[in-house]
C-alpha cells in the first residue's frame, strides 16, 4: 500500500513538472520564440519549449486576455502551457511572457506547419480568433542496428 501511495505521489507532482517549460526572458520582441522548432525524428522522445511575448496594444486599443485554444501538433505530440492551472489564459498587462512545451514521440516523418490558435480579448472586442504559426520537420529515424548477418538505418520496414 505504501509503494502504491508512493508512486502516485510521484506521478502527480513528477511528472506535470517534468513538462513545466520556462519562458525565454531574452526575448522582447511580441512573437513567437523560436519560430522554427528544432527536428525531431521518428521514434524518438522530442522535448521543446516555445516562448511567447504577448502584444500589450493594438491602435492604441488594449489587450486584455490571451487565451490559448489549441496547437495542431504531428501525430504523437503533445502540449503544456506553463499557465495550466489557469486555463492557458494570459494577461499581457500582468506578463508579456509565456510558453509552451512540446514533448512526445513523433509517429509520422513529414514537414509540418503548425498551428497555435488563440483567441485574443481587447479592452473593446472579445473572442478575437489569431492563428500563429511555428514550423517543424520530422526525419525519419537516425539509428542503425547491424550484426554479423545485416545492418539496417530506421526501425521501419518498407513504408
Amino acid at each position: 500500500m505504501k509503494s502504491l501511495l508512493t508512486s502516485f505521489l510521484f506521478l502527480l507532482f513528477f511528472i506535470p513538472a517534468q513538462s513545466q517549460c520556462t519562458p525565454d526572458f531574452s526575448q522582447t520582441s511580441p512573437g513567437l520564440y523560436p519560430d522554427t522548432l528544432p527536428d525531431g525524428f521518428v521514434g524518438q522522445s522530442y522535448s521543446e519549449d516555445i516562448t511567447f511575448v504577448l502584444p500589450l496594444d493594438t491602435m492604441g486599443y488594449l489587450f486584455t486576455n490571451f487565451h490559448i485554444l489549441a496547437i495542431s501538433l504531428p501525430v504523437g505530440l503533445t502540449w503544456q502551457c506553463n499557465n495550466f492551472s489557469n486555463g492557458c489564459n494570459y494577461d499581457p498587462q500582468v506578463n508579456q511572457y509565456g510558453c509552451v512545451n512540446v514533448t512526445g514521440t513523433p509517429l509520422l516523418a513529414g514537414q509540418y506547419n503548425i498551428d497555435v490558435t488563440v483567441i485574443a480579448d481587447l479592452d473593446i472586442v472579445q473572442g478575437v480568433p489569431v492563428t500563429f504559426q511555428v514550423y517543424m520537420e520530422v526525419l525519419p529515424n537516425n539509428t542503425s542496428v547491424s550484426n554479423t548477418g545485416f545492418s539496417m538505418q530506421g526501425s521501419s520496414g518498407c513504408l
